[in-house]
């Protein structure tokens, strides 16, 4: 049986990847409505600008749907280093790195180009807007904001850009400076080995052939 009470003094931990899933879980909420309002200002009509499908952290370049029809436009959120920590009595805090990446697809190149940064300046306003979301942060700093064309990875000569934010992302309370456990968890006992086979015994029962048989 393994004791747990050993582990009441451990702290907060908190890493990159909560860092992509508050973001994106924040986005998902409030992206759909904000694009409303970028289509407006960019006086074009509802629903121009395609709500996103599909949200992640990294994608497989080897996956061929990571850019398929069915998942764009495609947001990805990725948290980088953590630096520049600030300590304050036992408690830890961090800035990271994040870049945040919209892929969408658009009917011609300059269409393409201008839906990725329309897409890119949304959400950097939601990020500068709403700097704690939801209490996860305090506060957020933008670094730059760059679109570029992406290449077709299906070999269908589609228009695909990329609109490209960079962030640092203020996270309070990441770790604690805690006395930790009390002891370590004892490994768990090895398993029994399984008993080698020496020896195999097969008993064969025989039954003649039937004597019956025609004749063709």
């Amino acid at each position: 049986m393994v004791v747990t009470d050993n582990l009441a003094d451990y702290g907060p931990l908190i890493h990159a990847v909560d860092v992509d899933r508050a973001v994106i879980s924040y986005l998902q909420t409030w992206l759909p409505t904000w694009l409303v309002g970028t289509e407006q200002r960019a006086h074009k009509p509802r629903s121009w600008l395609a709500r996103p499908a599909f949200y992640a952290s990294t994608y497989d370049e080897d996956d061929d749907d990571h850019y398929s029809d069915q998942r764009l436009p495609t947001v990805y959120v990725t948290a980088n280093e953590a630096n520049d920590w600030i300590r304050e009595g036992n408690k830890y805090s961090a800035f990271f790195q994040t870049n945040i990446t919209v892929v969408s697809r658009g009917r011609s190149k300059v269409e393409a180009r201008l839906q990725a940064s329309l897409y890119a300046a949304t959400v950097t306003e939601i990020l500068i807007s709403r700097q704690s979301l939801d209490g996860f942060t305090n506060g957020i700093t933008l670094v730059s904001e760059r679109i570029r064309p992406i290449d077709d990875p299906s070999n269908r000569k589609r228009h695909l850009a990329a609109g490209m934010g960079e962030y640092i992302i203020f996270v309070p309370n990441v770790r604690f400076a805690t006395s930790g456990p009390l002891s370590p968890i004892p490994p768990d006992p090895s398993p029994e080995p399984m008993p080698t086979v020496t020896e195999v015994e097969i008993d064969v029962i025989g039954r003649p052939l039937s004597t019956n048989l025609e004749e063709p």
